[in-house]
C-alpha cells in the first residue's frame, strides 16, 4: 500500500496537469470561440483521436503489460521496439494523408472544411503517438519522476502555445490546433531525450519477436479502440448531420466541464494502480484490489458529481459565459454517464489478468451499438438532449457486459447493490439540491454546500468507500453493503 500511495502521489503531479490545464482553457475558449467553433474543434479532435488510434496500434497500452513478461536484460529492447514501430507507422500514414488532402481534399469527407486545419492536425499526430509510447514505457519502468517531467513540460508547453495562438493572435480553431502541434513538438523532444540518454536509455534495437509479442496483446485492443472512437464520435456526427455545429459545441462543452474532473481525480490512481495489480501474483489480493478500487472510483466520482449537479448553474456562469448557458442542464447526465463508464475500468483489469482482451471488444461493441441506435432515434428528434441520453444508455450497456464478463473469467466479491446504493444517494442528494435552489441566495448556497459536504461523509461512515478501510456498517444503509456471492 505504501508503494501504491507513493506512485499515486508522484503520478498525480503529472497527470493532474493535463486536466487542470484543460479546465483553465475552457473559460478562455468560451470567451473567444463561439459555440459553433467549439463544435468544429470537437469534430477535428474526433478525427485526430481516430488517426492516433490507427498509428499507435495500442502499443502504449500493451507495453505496460508486456514489459513485465521479459527478463530484465531484454526489457529495454521491448521498449525500443515499440518506439521505432510507432515512429515508422505514424510518419507513413500521416505522409499519405497529407498528400491525399492536397490532391483530393479528403478533409471535407470527415467534416473538416479548412484544409490548413486538417494539415496542422496531421502534423501533430506523430508527435502525440511518440509521446504516448514513451509515457507507457516510463510507467512500465516505474520511472515516476521522469514521467512527471515529460508530462508537465508537454502540458505547460501546449497550454502556453494555445493561449498564444488563440487568445493573443486570435486565430480561432486553427490557433488551437497549432497550439497542440507546438506543445506536442516540445513534449516530444523532452520525451525522446529521456529515452535516448542516460543509464536507462532505450536504444534503437528492433526485435521482430518482441514486436509480435506486443501486437499479440495490443492488436485485440485495436477493435476496442475503434469502437470507443465510434462511441465518442457518433453523438457528434449525428448532431452535425441532423442539427448544427452549435449542438455539437454544446455537447462538447458539457463534456469538457465534466470530463477533466475524472482525469484530475482518477488518472493518478490509474497510472499507478494498473502496473501494481499486474505485478501482484496472489490472485486473492488482485481480486481485493479490483473490487475495492471499483467502490472507491464510484464513490469519489459521485461525491464530486453531487457538487457539479447541485451547483451546475453557478459553474456555467463562472467558467463559461452567458451565450453558452444551454449546457447547464446537460451536466447531471454527463456526471451519470461518467461514473458508469469509469466503473468499467477496474473490471477491465480483471479481464486483462486472464489475457481475455477480446472481451473488451465485446463490451465496446454492445455499447457502440446502443449509442448508434439511440442517437439515430433520439438525436434527430431531441437534438443535444437525445445525444446525451444515448451516451448514458451506452455506458449502462458497457457496464452490464463487463459485469457479466468479469464474473465469468475472474470472479470478484463485488456488491452491485453497494454500487447502486451510492448512485441512489447521488440522485436523492441531487433532488434535494434542486429543492433548495428557490430559497434566498445565501441560504441556497450554504444549504447546498452542506448537502454536498455531507454526501462523502455519509459514504465514508457507512463503509461504502472500500479503499479507506472503513467498515462501520449501519442498519440504515446495510443493504448497500450486501456481498454479491
Amino acid at each position: 500500500m505504501g508503494q501504491f500511495l507513493k506512485l499515486t502521489g508522484t503520478y498525480g503531479i503529472a497527470t493532474a496537469m493535463q486536466p487542470m490545464l484543460s479546465l483553465l482553457l475552457v473559460p478562455l475558449y468560451a470567451r473567444v470561440l463561439t459555440t459553433a467553433e467549439f463544435g468544429e474543434l470537437a469534430i477535428i479532435m474526433t478525427v485526430k483521436a481516430f488517426l492516433e488510434m490507427v498509428v499507435g496500434l495500442q502499443l502504449s497500452s500493451s507495453i505496460v503489460k508486456i514489459y513485465h513478461d521479459y527478463p530484465a536484460h531484454q526489457r529495454r529492447d521491448a521498449l525500443s521496439t515499440c518506439f521505432v514501430m510507432v515512429i515508422v507507422s505514424s510518419a507513413g500514414i500521416v505522409g499519405v494523408l497529407l498528400l491525399l488532402n492536397r490532391l483530393t481534399g479528403v478533409a471535407a469527407l470527415v467534416g473538416i472544411q479548412q484544409r490548413d486545419v486538417f494539415d496542422m492536425m496531421l502534423v501533430s499526430i506523430p508527435l502525440s503517438a511518440v509521446i504516448a509510447v514513451v509515457m507507457g514505457g516510463l510507467r512500465a519502468q516505474q520511472r515516476a519522476k521522469v514521467f512527471v517531467i515529460v508530462a508537465v513540460v508537454g502540458s505547460v508547453a501546449t497550454l502556453l502555445a494555445k493561449v498564444f495562438f488563440v487568445a493573443v493572435l486570435r486565430q480561432g480553431v486553427l490557433g488551437a490546433i497549432r497550439g497542440v502541434a507546438v506543445g506536442g513538438l516540445l513534449g516530444c523532444v523532452v520525451a525522446c531525450g529521456f529515452t535516448l540518454m542516460g543509464s536507462e536509455r532505450w536504444g534503437w534495437k528492433f526485435s521482430v519477436d518482441t514486436l509480435k509479442a506486443n501486437l499479440r496483446f495490443g492488436l485485440p485492443l485495436v477493435p476496442t479502440g475503434f469502437l470507443n472512437w465510434v462511441q465518442e464520435s457518433a453523438p457528434r456526427y449525428f448532431l452535425l448531420w441532423f442539427g448544427s455545429e452549435v449542438a455539437v459545441g454544446q455537447l462538447s462543452l458539457a463534456k469538457g466541464l465534466v470530463g477533466p474532473v475524472s482525469l484530475l481525480l482518477l488518472n493518478p490512481i490509474k497510472q499507478a494502480w494498473a502496473p501494481m495489480v499486474y505485478s501482484v501474483r496472489d490472485r486473492e489480493k488482485q481480486r481485493y484490489l479490483i473490487a475495492e478500487g471499483t467502490y472507491g472510483i464510484v464513490a469519489i466520482l459521485f461525491s464530486v458529481g453531487v457538487v457539479i449537479s447541485v451547483f451546475r448553474q453557478e459553474i456555467v456562469n463562472i467558467i463559461l459565459s452567458a451565450r453558452h448557458a444551454g449546457v447547464t442542464n446537460l451536466l447531471p447526465l454527463f456526471v451519470l454517464a461518467l461514473v458508469i463508464r469509469e466503473a468499467v475500468m477496474p473490471l477491465g483489469i480483471g479481464i486483462n489478468l486472464k489475457s481475455r482482451t477480446e472481451l473488451h471488444s465485446l463490451g465496446f461493441l454492445v455499447s457502440t451499438i446502443v449509442v448508434v441506435l439511440s442517437c439515430a432515434v433520439l438525436a434527430p428528434k431531441y437534438g443535444v438532449w437525445g445525444a446525451a441520453i444515448a451516451i448514458v444508455l451506452s455506458s449502462i450497456g458497457m457496464l452490464a457486459v463487463y459485469g457479466v464478463a468479469v464474473k465469468m473469467v475472474f470472479p470478484l466479491s463485488l456488491s452491485y447493490a453497494k454500487l447502486g446504493g451510492i448512485g441512489l444517494l447521488w440522485l436523492v442528494f441531487f433532488i434535494a439540491g434542486e429543492m433548495l435552489v428557490g430559497t434566498p441566495i445565501w441560504i441556497s448556497l450554504l444549504s447546498r454546500g452542506l448537502l454536498c459536504g455531507f454526501f462523502p461523509v455519509l459514504i465514508y461512515t457507512t463503509g461504502c468507500l472500500g479503499p479507506i478501510g472503513v467498515r462501520a456498517r449501519t442498519t440504515f444503509l446495510d443493504v448497500f453493503n450486501t456481498s454479491d456471492k
